[in-house]
């Protein structure tokens, strides 16, 4: 669950989720792939944008982005 501070429409957006993952840089393969069904319950839930992404300085994190249109 996100950390929220101070009080928010949950209506309002649209609304950018960032999910971070920490994985052996060994696995980053493996994990992309694990990662594919993961595209499917994000539109499912009805997400209009995901991305995942590696970061370069960071070995092994990796960041998975969606839009949704509210916290609805």
């Amino acid at each position: 669950m996100p950390t929220l501070t101070g009080e928010f429409e949950t209506d309002r957006g649209p609304v950018m989720v960032a999910v971070e993952y920490q994985i052996d840089p060994a696995q980053i393969d493996t994990f992309t792939r694990a990662m594919q069904p993961i595209r499917q319950i994000r539109r499912r839930d009805e997400a209009f944008m995901r991305e995942l992404f590696s970061d370069i300085e960071h070995p092994g994190r990796m960041v998975e982005c969606f839009k949704i249109e509210s916290w609805h």
